[in-house]
């Protein structure tokens, strides 16, 4: 699964300009310090999962971040310890080996060490913490064609029990013929059990595919596969704040602020821990 995080604007300077609209207006804006920024996953699938390591930058800032290099990242749950290496091809991008896999109801601790992000020659270290929630196989799919908006969509929708005993936060994306189609958070859609807590969800809609992306509209014989993540509180809030920056917002909203973070030591970003699911059906419209 890939996905995008919106960081390299988080670190953010604050300017609302209100000017002549033919006056040429030369602004310095003000550098920030530098931190760590992280993007890591743990989930129970099987499989090499990643923590990448870069440098924030400043708000108006438009190149790739730069890249951590050489620092020893290491994910645990207090019995198993699994060590993150360097992509020789991929500098910043930490994995594990590829028969890895989170367990339901563990708690995951992530630890980066041997970095030197404000180059003061002394290294410093940062961890995050975070639990994979347990969650059942939901029984099935239905995908509806309709209109939305004056737009052809396929709705797709769970059939699937959620437990009583705790409130749950999901994330849904949709596969077409083994591909991610919604492979950014823009595209993800969560959705809290507030109104379905303990209950058969009798066909939510969770998810859809829009006719106006060509790669997303099904055919007869498509393999159309619902992933459900149930990921935790922190992180539903913190996809929330990513999506609500990168679409922007009015001139008179208010300053870009920092995103919420679990990781400690200033760091930005997010360790995010799940448990996935999914289910398939065959299109036959």
């Amino acid at each position: 699964m890939r996905r995008i995080l919106i960081l390299n604007g988080g670190f953010a300077a604050v300017i609302i300009l209100l000017t002549h609209c033919t006056e040429r207006i030369n602004i310095d804006l003000p550098s920030t310090y530098t931190r760590l920024v992280v993007e890591g996953y743990f989930t129970t699938d099987t499989m090499a999962h990643t923590v990448k390591l870069s440098l924030s930058a400043d708000y108006f800032y438009n190149k790739p971040l730069e890249p951590v290099s050489g620092a020893m990242v290491t994910i645990t749950d207090g019995s198993t310890t699994f060590l993150l290496k360097e992509d020789p091809d991929s500098a910043g991008l930490y994995k594990t080996d590829p028969d890895v896999f989170g367990e339901q109801g563990h708690t995951y601790t992530l630890h980066i060490s041997n970095v030197d992000i404000n180059q003061d020659g002394v290294t410093e270290e940062y961890s995050a913490t975070g639990p994979i929630h347990p969650m059942g196989q939901p029984d099935s799919i239905q995908i509806v064609e309709r209109e939305m908006f004056y737009t052809k969509v396929w709705e797709i929708r769970l059939f699937a029990t959620d437990p009583a005993e705790t409130q749950d936060y999901y994330m849904f994306r949709v596969y077409k013929n083994g591909i991610l189609l919604h492979d950014t958070l823009n595209e993800a859609i969560l959705i809290d059990d507030e109104y379905f807590n303990g209950v058969y969800t009798m066909g939510v809609p969770v998810q859809y595919l829009v006719a106006r992306k060509p790669d997303e509209v099904p055919k007869p014989g498509d393999k159309i596969t619902l992933e459900i993540a149930n990921i935790t509180k922190e992180y539903y809030f913190f996809i929330k704040q990513v999506i609500e920056m990168s679409r922007g917002s009015g001139p008179f909203s208010g300053q870009p602020a920092n995103v919420s973070t679990n990781l400690t030591n200033g760091a930005m970003g997010f360790f995010a821990t799940y448990s996935v699911r999914r289910v398939s059906r065959i299109y036959n419209p």
